[in-house]
């Protein structure tokens, strides 16, 4: 109650002081066009006391002689000088005090001097009651008493000197002056009563201003309040009356004035939106249920007769624009009052909820997919309040309780006993669902296992999270458990399951071993195949035979043979004969030799290979010190037989660059594969001459050997599997062999990638090794005498157009 009179009190002497201010202004004003409106009078009271001057004062002083008198020069100039000074601070300085009390004097002192200019004629002075009058406009007492003493001292002192200036005769009676100010007093009694009423008048005008601004300020702040509780997205409104209409067309909710029978009074534009309409015209005097739908127009009535029983309501509906829009719209109404307390009408602020209102389809939706997808998960899933109680559960969640719980009523512990993962009790506080409930936080991870109440046991993994309202505090929470059960089982069958694997797994590993040997040892004994046929060949087409031919004709020319030799026609053809002879047959044991020395080259690599592969078992091996192009050279050497018979022409490309220590055997194993599957794809190509492209390039400490053929190709959704371990596209192929060159290469530091545009269009396959493998044991590889019988020369780099033959 203290409180309420304090503030009582403070709007109390805020009214006062609002009061006094607007009582201040409005007298103000009033002095400023009083000073202005004397202003004006004083200049024409000085021309008409120059006329008067001009025309009556020399009747009157010196009969009917008219002539121009001394009175003429002194209302010109005595006038000009009484009315200069209240003109200019009217001008220069108007509403203050001084100026009119200084205009009241120079009033007062033009009527003296119109009384004297005329006479002293009893009319003129009737110039003074109505200065008085016109003086009591500024509704200041003061400046009434101010011309009060200026007239009476004037009347005084010329009733006494000079009577008649003042009263028209040349000796009066010394008392006159009183009756002459008497009678401005008593006007001013008149006066001052009714400047007093008007002074109180005004002040009552201000005041009930006062209280109308600060009623009406009080009612902008209870509009500001409810209009923010029902947009809650807008500024306040602001506490004054003369800018609500600017608010109403700017809010941006429909807001309406309806009247007792549903006339429309007022809509603002948000509204005309809404309607999807222009102008106001063109729906206010309308009834407001001709623009909504049937089904809602009773709901609206109902709503509009409880407002003008004095209550609040809120009603939501559709509506449909003129343009065939759809909105929900939700509208707030309540009786609008006027100053008595009556109802005038019903003011509804409508907003448009359709965004609402798919929100809250979505939602359902949500909601709804939300549950279908809890059923369908595999996991045990359960949601609780914060006693416990569940409030949601899935099909899983049933299977893993062993019954169906009942929402609201069961405890998410209630009908479990809970254990550690070796069969130790867990304590029901200590559990991960406890633990989530207390600390607010998720748990993850924890294995638990939980006696169901018909003694069976589950093992299950749960995932507890906390459901926090907008303060932090835990509201319930959400469970998922999984099932370990069948896994635990699993695990186990899984561990012996592994234990055959493992054992198969290194049974396969040698298995894939030696399938390696045999395809390296197979590709290698094609090329033996090839060199053996070679010597087979070219034993049969030996000139061999012919030497025991020519033996058996010296036999039978034994006894002549000088005579045969030098005589006989067929015998001096024989030396000549045995000379071609001796040529050719040096010329087969050149070819048989060079045979030979490549059938032993190739056995060599079958033992290598062997050896390479041993070595590979035993995890260790060498590696030496080799040029790229010289082991490209001598991988090409183990393939030379085979690519010339099948007519593949070999181009060279071999860039000079540092040696690479490598393991020579395995590198040299790799392209001799390389070249043996370009090989074959040459083979089955097109039509076309068969060619075999062998680039060498060194670069950022790694150099690269390229096998490129222009045969098959391979299709591109091939060449991610090519490498794949058996994998292949050939009838009789197996896939181990770049398998197990991928893996050696691997194995050395390096890589192994092909490129191809598709099928037809030839392969690259392009192998990576570093200059330097590792810190191995290294050894120098010499040359083979070997090799240079069957070159000539030391090995070369070769330009593009080499060709080998």
């Amino acid at each position: 109650m203290h409180a309420l009179r304090t503030d009582a009190a403070v709007a109390g002497s805020g009214v006062e002081r609002r009061a006094a201010e607007l009582f201040e202004q409005s007298r103000t004003v009033i002095h400023q066009r009083t000073d202005r409106l004397f202003a004006g009078l004083m200049i024409v009271q000085w021309l008409g006391g120059i006329a008067a001057a001009v025309w009556i004062s020399p009747q009157t002083w010196i009969g009917a002689t008219r002539s121009i008198h001394w009175h003429v020069y002194a209302a010109i100039f005595l006038g000009s000088a009484i009315t200069s000074l209240p003109v200019w601070l009217a001008w220069k300085q108007p509403g203050q005090v001084l100026t009119r009390h200084v205009i009241a004097v120079a009033q007062m002192l033009t009527s003296a001097l119109l009384i004297h200019v005329t006479g002293g004629r009893i009319e003129t002075h009737f110039h003074v009651f109505g200065s008085l009058a016109f003086l009591a406009i500024y509704r200041d007492w003061r400046v009434l008493v101010t011309a009060t003493v200026v007239v009476s001292l004037d009347h005084m002192a010329r009733g006494l000197f000079w009577p008649q200036s003042v009263f028209g005769v040349l000796a009066g009676s010394s008392w006159r002056w009183l009756e002459h100010a008497g009678w401005v007093l008593f006007e001013d009694t008149f006066l001052i009563i009714s400047l007093r009423q008007a002074v109180e008048d005004m002040q009552d005008v201000a005041r009930r201003r006062a209280d109308l601004e600060a009623v009406n300020a009080g009612i902008e702040l209870e509009v500001a309040v409810r209009t923010k509780e029902l947009t809650e997205a807008h500024q306040k409104l602001q506490a004054s009356e003369a800018r609500m209409r600017l608010i109403l067309e700017t809010v941006p909710e429909c807001v309406k004035l309806v009247a007792a029978d549903g006339t429309l009074l007022e809509m603002n534009p948000a509204g005309l939106g809404v309607l999807e309409l222009e102008r106001l015209d063109q729906v206010v005097g309308r009834s407001v249920y001709e623009l909504l739908p049937a089904k809602y127009q009773p709901g609206f009535r109902a709503l509009s007769e409880a407002v003008f029983r004095g209550e609040a309501g809120r009603l939501e509906y559709e509506l449909v624009g003129r343009k065939g829009t759809h909105r929900w719209l939700e509208t707030h109404a309540c009786p609008l009052r006027d100053q008595a307390g009556r109802i005038v009408a019903h003011l509804a602020v409508s907003r448009d909820i359709s965004e609402n209102k798919l929100a809250e389809a979505a939602l359902r939706d949500s909601e709804q997919r939300y549950r279908q997808l809890v059923q369908v998960l595999p996991a045990a899933i359960y949601t609780c309040d914060a006693e416990g109680r569940i409030t949601l559960f899935n099909d899983a969640a049933v299977a893993l309780w062993g019954r169906e719980p009942e929402l609201g009523k069961d405890l998410w512990c209630g009908s479990w006993k809970i254990f550690a993962p070796d069969g130790s009790p867990i304590p029901l506080e200590d559990c991960p669902m406890a633990i989530a409930f207390r600390e607010g936080r998720s748990i993850r991870g924890r294995e638990i296992v939980v006696e169901r109440p018909d003694g069976t046991r589950r093992f299950v993994q749960p995932h507890p999270d906390p459901i926090l309202d907008r303060n932090g505090k835990v509201v319930g929470a959400v469970n998922m458990l999984v099932d370990l059960t069948q896994r635990k089982a699993a695990e186990d069958q899984l561990l012996q399951l592994h234990q055959q694997l493992q054992e198969s797994s290194r049974q396969a590993g040698m298995a894939e071993m030696a399938t390696g040997v045999l395809h390296n040892v197979g590709n290698v004994l094609n090329s033996v195949n090839v060199a053996a046929n070679c010597l087979a060949d070219g034993v049969r087409k030996s000139k061999a035979p012919n030497l025991a031919r020519v033996a058996s004709l010296f036999r039978t020319h034994e006894a002549d043979l000088g005579s045969f030799l030098t005589r006989d026609e067929k015998g001096r053809q024989v030396p000549g004969y045995l000379a071609q002879l001796a040529e050719h047959l040096k010329v087969e044991q050149a070819g048989a030799q060079q045979g030979l020395v490549e059938l032993q080259l190739h056995i060599d690599h079958i033992k290598d290979i062997v050896a390479a592969q041993q070595s590979l078992a035993k995890l260790s091996g060498v590696t030496e010190i080799v040029e790229a192009p010289e082991l490209v050279e001598a991988a090409l050497r183990l393939n030379e037989g085979s690519l010339t018979s099948h007519g593949v022409q070999v181009l060279k490309e071999f860039e000079p660059g540092p040696p690479i220590t490598v393991d020579k055997h395995r590198a040299l194993q790799i392209l001799v594969n390389l070249m043996q599957n370009a090989k074959q794809a040459c083979k089955a190509g097109a039509e076309v001459p068969k060619q075999l492209t062998l680039r060498v390039r060194h670069g950022a400490g790694r150099v690269q050997i390229s096998v490129g053929d222009n045969g098959v190709g391979i299709p591109r959704e091939n060449l991610d599997r090519i490498f794949n371990h058996g994998f292949t596209t050939k009838k009789t192929g197996h896939g181990f062999g770049l398998h197990s060159a991928a893996n050696a290469v691997r194995e050395m530091g390096g890589s192994l990638r092909v490129d191809s545009q598709g099928a037809g269009l030839g392969a690259t396959f392009t192998l990576e090794l570093p200059h330097t493998t590792g810190p191995q044991s290294t050894v120098k590889m010499e040359a083979n005498p070997a090799d240079v019988i069957a070159i000539g020369a030391t090995a070369r780099p070769a330009h593009a157009n080499d060709t080998s033959e």
